[in-house]
């Protein structure tokens, strides 16, 4: 299961998001580690306002978000997955890291 899990750290600067730990699956779907780089590397320029979007909701709401998508990097533009985003943090302040579980679908 630790191969589907990505950890995101969540800061007040920019970047806000910055991958932490890249399980190997996740690292295989998106074809390169992205481990301390901003989340969105790699993505398809016309799809990372939506992807940085669904971060800052978790991270600004404290909530959950689940969906399924088709990945929309420039490696792999194709595989369609199930995405659990769980804000991570003490209660009562700012979420300090994102946990995500990305599973192929199919």
């Amino acid at each position: 299961m630790l191969s589907y899990i990505t950890l995101v750290d969540v800061g007040d600067g920019d970047p806000r998001f910055v991958y932490r730990v890249v399980g190997s699956f996740v690292t295989r779907l998106l074809g390169q580690d992205p481990i301390n780089l901003p989340v969105g590397t790699g993505v398809i320029p016309d799809r990372l306002e939506q992807v940085l979007a669904r971060y800052a909701l978790v991270a600004d709401a404290g909530e959950g978000y689940f969906h399924r998508t088709e990945l929309h990097e420039e490696r792999n533009d194709f595989t369609t997955v199930d995405r659990l985003m769980l804000p991570l943090g003490p209660p009562d302040e700012p979420v300090g890291s994102i946990l995500c579980v990305v599973v192929p679908v199919g």
